[in-house]
Parts: C-alpha cells; structure tokens; sequence
C-alpha cells in the first residue's frame, strides 16, 4: 500500500500539469477526471476514506446484482453485490465504497463475517467458493 498511495501521490500532483484530460486507474479500467482524482486522493492521503469509487469501480452483473472491478488488486478479492441489495444503483454504490473501505482494512477475507449498517440493518459477507469474491447479502 505505500508504494500505491506514493503513485497516487504522483498522479495527484501530474494531474495538475496544463492539458491533463483525465488519469487512468487500470486495475478499476478506469478515466478519473484530474480534478476528482486530485480531490480524492488528497483526502485519502490526509487520513480520509480510501477512495473507493475511482481506485475502484463497479458494473452491473447479469441477475441483477454489481461487481467491483479492481478491488482484487488490493485484496485479491472483487466485492459482489448480491441483487437483493442492488435494486437502488445509488445506495449499492455507497454502500460498495463503504465495503470496500472496511475490506480494504482487513484485506482477504477467509470466512463469513457480519456487517452492520448505521441504520443497525446487518449484512452476511462470505468469502465465494473459489475465493474470488466477497458476496454480500442482507443477514
């Protein structure tokens, strides 16, 4: 993880240059507007959260659920959003950042674990069976 925040670090300041469009991620496949990333980045490395929707990204899987793209850079593991909790693409998405944030702190997961929302509904996370995935449903 340092040398990954040294290189954000790096692009935070790059992104400043005269004609920079935008800063590729490309372990999320992703364009991040210089400024977005700039802002992100800076408050990441000044203690803020990770910033999972740059450094991450997430699109929609065929039943319905969504997937992270690039988490598994970091863990190993791609996040996935069982449909259940996908219906509402905004809330999914906050809530991915979120887990996301708290993954990223424990790194792989092994086994099923609960996570309670501020709201104190709870969600099932457990590892998929061949490790690839952490899959998230409501407890």
């Amino acid at each position: 993880m340092p040398v990954v925040r040294t290189m954000c670090w790096l692009g935070a300041q790059l992104s400043e240059l005269p004609g920079v469009k935008a800063l590729a991620w490309q372990p999320a496949v992703s364009c991040i507007s210089p400024s977005y990333f700039r802002s992100s980045i800076t408050h990441w490395l000044e203690g803020g959260p990770f910033p999972a929707l740059g450094l991450t990204a997430l699109k929609p899987t065929p039943d319905g659920g969504m997937q992270s793209v690039g988490m598994a850079f970091f863990t190993g593991q791609e996040l996935r959003i069982e449909p259940e909790l996908a219906d509402d693409c905004k809330a999914a998405t906050r809530l991915a950042a979120r887990l996301v944030n708290k993954l990223l702190d424990e790194s792989r997961l092994e086994r099923e674990t609960y996570f309670e929302l501020p709201n104190g509904n709870r969600l099932l996370l457990a590892p998929s069976p061949n490790g690839k995935f952490v899959r998230v449903w409501p407890a």
